[in-house]
């Protein structure tokens, strides 16, 4: 299930279409998924559907992002991206504003703790 508004379509009428065939785009203003890289000494202190700390560099707040998936990062030898789930209603000194194009910083476990 998808909370959002379709906001592209990417296919021709009468075309015919494999299974995993990017069909439509879905945008949602409320959330945002920020991917993240891990090294290697931290991938292991992260684990889906724990929390991480995250600031935003406009204000203060500080709020909980959930890690929605893990993945292997293809560039780095034993790093993972995470993909972090952010609510806009999370930042409240960002007085309800769109997030898009946000920069935030991650607070990540120090090596060899976990999160909880």
């Amino acid at each position: 299930p998808v909370d959002g508004v379709v906001t592209e379509v990417l296919l021709d009428v009468g075309k015919k279409i494999d299974y995993g065939t990017h069909v439509f785009s879905v945008g949602n203003d409320e959330s945002y998924i920020v991917p993240v890289e891990l090294p290697q000494e931290l991938a292991a202190t992260v684990t889906a559907g724990t929390g991480l700390p995250v600031r935003s560099l406009k204000g203060g707040d500080v709020a909980r992002g959930m890690v929605e998936e893990i993945t292997d990062n293809p560039k780095k030898a034993g790093g993972k991206i995470i993909k972090l789930l952010l609510r806009r209603s999370d930042f409240t000194s960002e007085g309800g504003s769109n997030l898009a194009g946000t920069k935030f910083d991650v607070l990540l476990p120090q090596s060899g703790k976990s999160t909880t």
